[in-house]
C-alpha cells in the first residue's frame, strides 16, 4: 500500500471519531448563562437528524405559550382567512405575512450538537425583547384596522353588509389577544399595555348585537301542510345572517302557498303556486319570490303533494337562495 494510500485510509477511520468526540457547546453546559431566562424563552430537543432535534424543541417552546404546534398553525389558518375577506384588509395582510410556526414565534436556532452515541442536541430560543416588538407592531395595525371597520359599520344602516366585516374583524381581534396573551408571557408589564385589546373586542361583540337584532325574523305559513318549506326558508334566512324567532321580529317571512290540487281519470293531481315575501316591520320588501309549478301526478293524492313539495324545496335551494343572497348584498 503507498504512503498515500494509508494516509488516505486513516483520514477515513479518524472522521466518525472526531466527528463525534467535539466538544459540548457553551449552551449545553452554561446554558443560563448563555440563554438568561429574563431574556430568552428556551426550547430544547433531541433527536436522530437535526431537523427531529429542532422540531421537538420548538414544541418545548409552544408549551411555554401553553398551546400546541397545531394550535398555532389553525390560528394562523384563521388569521390569513380573517384578513383575506375585502380589500379594506389587503395592505394589512401584506405587512403582515406569517409563512410558518416558526415565523410566528419568532423562533431562532443555536447551533447543534451531535454527541458520542449520534444524538442530535437542539437548543431553539426566542429573544424576548424582539417578539415584544414583533407582537406590539402586530396589534397596534390590528387595532387600526378595527378601530376603522367599528367606525364605518358599528351603526350601519346596512346590518347585512356590516356583520360580515364585524365577525371579520371579530377573527382579528381574537388574533390581536392571542398576540397580547403571548406578549404578557414574555413580559407581565406589558399586561396594563394591552388592556384595550380585550375592550375593542368587547365593542365589536356589541356592535355584532346591535346589527344582528335589526335581522330577526319571523317565517310565517298559511298552511300547515307547508311546514317542510318554512323549514327550509328558514334555513336559507338563517345562513345569510338573520336570527329567527317565534314571534314578532323585524322581519316577516309570509309563506303563500297554493296547492290546486285535482284529479283525472288514472291520477291526483298538485298544481302549486308559491308566494314567499319577506318583508320588514314598516313594510319595506326586501324579497319577493312568486313561482308557478308545473302540474304533479300521482296515484295518490299524498304522493303527489310529497313530489310537489320536494320539487319546491330543491327549487327553493337555486332560485330563491339567489334572489335572497342578492337582495342582501
Amino acid at each position: 500500500m503507498t504512503k498515500k494510500r494509508r494516509l488516505a485510509l486513516i483520514t477515513l477511520l479518524l472522521l466518525p471519531f472526531t466527528a463525534f468526540s467535539q466538544e459540548p457547546p457553551r449552551w449545553i453546559t452554561q446554558q443560563r448563562l448563555v440563554f438568561p431566562p429574563e431574556l430568552y424563552v428556551i426550547g430544547v430537543g433531541e433527536g436522530r437528524s437535526r431537523e427531529e432535534a429542532e422540531e421537538r424543541a420548538v414544541v418545548q417552546i409552544s408549551l411555554f405559550f401553553q398551546t400546541s404546534v397545531n394550535d398555532s398553525r389553525k390560528l394562523l389558518y384563521d388569521y390569513n382567512n380573517a384578513i383575506a375577506g375585502g380589500g379594506e384588509t389587503v395592505a394589512f395582510s401584506q405587512a403582515t405575512h406569517i409563512t410558518s410556526t416558526v415565523d410566528f414565534f419568532g423562533v431562532a436556532f443555536a447551533e447543534s450538537y451531535t454527541d458520542k452515541k449520534r444524538i442530535v442536541h437542539a437548543l431553539a430560543y426566542i429573544d424576548r425583547e424582539e417578539a415584544l416588538r414583533v407582537y406590539d407592531a402586530r396589534i397596534q395595525r390590528i387595532a387600526l384596522m378595527l378601530a376603522d371597520i367599528l367606525e364605518r359599520h358599528e351603526q350601519s344602516p346596512n346590518p347585512f353588509a356590516s356583520l360580515k366585516k364585524l365577525r371579520g374583524a371579530k377573527s382579528m381581534a381574537e388574533l390581536a389577544a392571542g398576540y397580547a396573551d403571548m406578549a404578557v408571557l414574555l413580559d407581565s408589564g406589558t399586561a396594563a399595555r394591552y388592556a384595550f385589546v380585550h375592550a375593542l373586542a368587547a365593542r365589536l361583540d356589541r356592535a355584532i348585537e346591535t346589527n344582528q337584532k335589526q335581522l330577526t325574523v319571523h317565517v310565517f305559513i298559511d298552511d300547515e301542510r307547508a311546514k317542510s318549506l318554512a323549514v327550509k326558508t328558514a334555513e336559507m334566512l338563517r345562513r345569510e345572517g338573520f336570527v329567527i324567532v317565534e314571534t314578532g321580529g323585524e322581519y316577516t317571512a309570509a309563506i303563500h302557498i297554493e296547492l290546486n290540487e285535482g284529479a283525472s281519470k288514472n291520477y291526483r293531481t298538485v298544481q302549486p303556486g308559491l308566494d314567499i315575501t319577506v318583508e320588514s316591520q314598516s313594510g319595506e320588501t326586501l324579497v319577493r319570490y312568486q313561482k308557478e309549478y308545473a302540474v304533479f301526478r300521482h296515484l295518490t293524492g299524498e304522493e303527489a303533494l310529497d313530489r310537489a313539495f320536494r320539487n319546491i324545496e330543491q327549487n327553493l335551494s337555486g332560485e330563491f337562495a339567489a334572489q335572497l343572497r342578492r337582495s342582501v348584498e
